[in-house]
């Protein structure tokens, strides 16, 4: 392994120059794949993040600096093994087994930045550990830039279940009806206009709850979990209810919610013409980040950040092809 070394240079971002520090670590340096699959595509026992790791966010915000950032590190650091558009295609991963992932596949969207900074700092195979090498921000501004690999209109994640048609209608209406609080909540927050919005939503989520399961055609472990899921995002609209007017706590509890709804769409899918997208906003303080989806591949903004410049975590499809 060759000795690191330490690299000054300029990242430009608007009309700045900001001086960076690039840790050269080797000509076998790797950068972590994510999804069901491990580091290497070949590996046959899947890669899994302790759950502790998983959940810790990002505390970069992947705005124009910290992408630019994590660029040139990938390219100094990850493209000998990973390629340009991180395929695994680089000039050494031929000589890899089993060889360096393919960072652009849908897969990646589905693992959070929390496990693969644990995978990156970590490393396995031939990817040395990084803990030593790159500071914690380093790491994170490198996980902002390998999420642009994968751009949005890639192929999304496919439902857990193949539901019928009403099912899928139901979780549509339960997302036409969340779109107004979301957005009411937006920026600075209009407290009253979110209140006034939450009858349709608890109406939506009613009837969801509603929507029969006894169809032999659907899965005895969806009949299950649809109860289940159901009954939390009648449960998470409730709490938003009861949180009145106050912008607060409307937004303590829409989180609850937006994560419900997640995992409502994650198993069943939806009726949308194209596919969902969930977005992680920037954590104020010791706070748990804002999460939240949209039809739209452009975040806007729960609840600081300029509208548009999120970039989409995970992309979920609305049904599951035969």
């Amino acid at each position: 392994m060759k000795s690191k070394s330490h690299t000054l240079v300029g990242v430009r971002v608007g009309h700045s120059l900001v001086p960076v520090r690039i840790l050269a670590v080797g000509a076998f340096t790797v950068l972590a794949g994510a999804g069901e699959t491990a580091l290497q595509t070949g590996e046959p026992e899947p890669w899994v993040a302790p759950s502790r790791a998983a959940r810790k966010q990002n505390p970069e915000h992947a705005d124009a600096y910290s992408i630019e950032v994590g660029r040139l590190m990938f390219v100094r650091e990850c493209v000998v093994c990973h390629g340009k558009k991180g395929l695994g295609d680089g000039p050494k991963a031929a000589d890899l087994d089993p060889r360096p992932a393919n960072l652009a596949r849908p897969a990646m969207w589905d693992e959070s930045d929390g496990a693969l900074c644990w995978k990156l700092t970590e490393g396995k195979f031939h990817m040395p550990a990084t803990k030593a090498r790159l500071s914690d921000d380093e790491r994170w501004h490198v996980i902002n830039y390998v999420r642009t690999l994968a751009p949005p209109e890639a192929a999304p994640t496919e439902p857990r279940y193949a539901m019928p048609e009403a099912h899928r209608r139901a979780i549509s209406a339960m997302i036409r009806a969340y779109e107004p609080v979301r957005a009411a909540l937006a920026g600075t927050g209009d407290g009253p206009a979110a209140a006034r919005a939450l009858p349709a939503l608890a109406g939506a989520a009613a009837a969801s709850e509603k929507e029969r399961v006894d169809d032999a055609t659907i899965p005895e472990a969806a009949r299950s979990d649809w109860r289940e899921d159901a009954a939390a995002c009648a449960a998470a609209v409730d709490a938003l209810k009861n949180s009145g007017d106050d912008v607060a706590r409307l937004r303590t509890a829409f989180r609850p919610l937006s994560t419900s709804m997640i995992r409502a769409v994650e198993r069943y899918g939806h009726d949308e013409a194209g596919p969902v997208f969930v977005f992680v906003g920037t954590s104020a303080g010791s706070g748990e980040a804002p999460l939240w989806i949209q039809t739209d591949p452009k975040g806007q903004d729960p609840y600081s950040a300029p509208a548009g410049q999120q970039a989409p975590r995970k992309r979920l499809a609305s049904q599951r092809r035969p």
